[in-house]
């Protein structure tokens, strides 16, 4: 999709954002050795008021043998206006844990940003999306979400703090739910590569995995440049 977007721009106006990361752990359990790898990513490409989100991860866990292949990708397209944005956005889902073959996510909503400057960005959104997916099994299932989400970042000299959460249950049931998103702690900002510590949360209320939750520690690369 990027590729549609890119042909028009003109660059002169343009920014380019990048800030991602790849984590890992390895410990000893019951089961034996336990080691697992997290790429995550948060990816805009800015245009006066226009804007282009991708936001991929991937988990992938052996213990001793693969217990966790998780794949989403989220794609936001939005136009910023002066109190309130809109966006569509777009999200493909494959997890081997809860055998789901795909899962595919599209939806309209909006948001608002409370405070917005160069060290602490606040923000709430809501949207509505269809949520389809197909079960390693067979089954297909298709409903309508509702999806809140709430954003916090703050950005130090020593340190940047971010909070990105997601709270989305069906329309026809609110017990059944998904809440999921991350904490990421980036330390010695200035430098574009750097340390970086993250908590990921998955929680669906009504799958027989409920949740899916690491703590994983790595490098993280984070670039902003205007394009001329």
């Amino acid at each position: 999709m990027i590729m549609i977007v890119l042909p028009c721009l003109s660059f002169g106006q343009s920014k380019l954002l990048l800030d991602n990361s790849v984590t890992g752990t390895h410990s000893t359990t019951k089961y034996g050795n336990q080691s697992e790898m997290i790429i995550n990513g948060s990816n805009t490409l800015q245009y006066k008021q226009f804007g282009f989100d991708f936001n991929p991860y991937y988990s992938l866990v052996y213990s001793p043998k693969m217990s966790e292949n998780e794949l989403n990708l989220r794609q936001n397209m939005r136009f910023e206006g002066k109190k309130l944005n809109v966006f569509v956005t777009m999200q493909y889902n494959k997890s081997f844990i809860r055998d789901i073959k795909s899962e595919h996510w599209v939806g309209i909503g909006g948001g608002k940003k409370f405070y917005n400057n160069e060290k602490f960005k606040y923000s709430i959104s809501y949207a509505v999306i269809y949520d389809k997916k197909t079960f390693t099994n067979g089954i297909t299932d298709g409903f309508f979400r509702n999806s809140l989400r709430g954003k916090v970042k703050y950005k130090g000299k020593l340190a940047n703090i971010s909070f990105e959460y997601f709270y989305q249950p069906t329309f026809k049931d609110f017990n059944d739910y998904i809440v999921y998103g991350k904490s990421q702690l980036i330390l010695l900002p200035s430098k574009p590569i750097n340390f970086v510590i993250e908590q990921n949360l998955n929680y669906n209320n009504l799958s027989s995995v409920k949740l899916i939750q690491s703590i994983s520690f790595g490098i993280n690369y984070s670039l902003e440049k205007e394009l001329n």
